[in-house]
């Protein structure tokens, strides 16, 4: 099989949001206030971008108006902040760990992602189907928690979701030394876009 690159479907870059503060936090700490209503508003679901892993810091904070149909008195600020972000995109090659293996089904995931892997979607040049699903190169059986390279066929976002769903195509078992190459690649090109 041809050599393919893996690449993290994991960047920082930069989001933006309005949050609502309420009055009992509007005071000395109201930066501090703002990232922790901002975490529970973003953090571990997706917006329409991707998955929102972790909320780095807020770059810049503008204050809205405050309407004077908001009974409640909270304060509106539209927030610019930096985000780890999971954006799984077709046609991509990453790296996942089966959690789940079926005689016509395969699951992997990365992080949120899971990847739904058809039994047509198994390179049978690789795998024998047959029975189990064995590497054809050296007779090693697939199973759980084995790390494995895949193929973004589909990706789907759903806004408010905790996870990305995809279709997949399984390739092949990934060996220690290009799990070690992927993750000491992945430290030096982890960049904000």
């Amino acid at each position: 099989m041809e050599q393919v690159s893996l690449v993290s479907p994991t960047k920082i870059i930069l989001q933006y949001t309005r949050i609502q503060i309420p009055p009992h936090m509007m005071n000395s700490d109201i930066e501090d206030n703002m990232n922790i209503v901002l975490q529970q508003k973003v953090e571990g679901k997706c917006n329409r971008f991707g998955f929102i892993d972790k909320v780095h810091n807020i770059e810049e904070y503008v204050e809205d108006i405050i309407l004077p149909e908001n009974f409640s008195g909270a304060a509106t600020y539209k927030i610019s902040y930096l985000a780890s972000i999971v954006i799984p995109i077709e046609n991509t090659y990453i790296m996942g760990s089966i959690k789940a293996i079926n005689p016509e089904l395969v699951i992997a995931t990365n992080g949120p992602i899971i990847i739904f892997i058809p039994k047509a979607n198994i390179d049978t040049n690789i795998w024998d189907v047959s029975n189990e699903f064995t590497d054809k190169k050296n007779g090693y059986v697939l199973k759980q928690n084995d790390s494995v390279k895949l193929h973004l066929d589909k990706v789907k976002l759903n806004q408010g979701d905790i996870q990305i769903k995809c279709i997949g195509r399984l390739l092949e078992k990934l060996s220690d030394n290009e799990m070690q190459d992927f993750m000491d690649s992945k430290k030096e090109s982890n960049f904000i876009i």
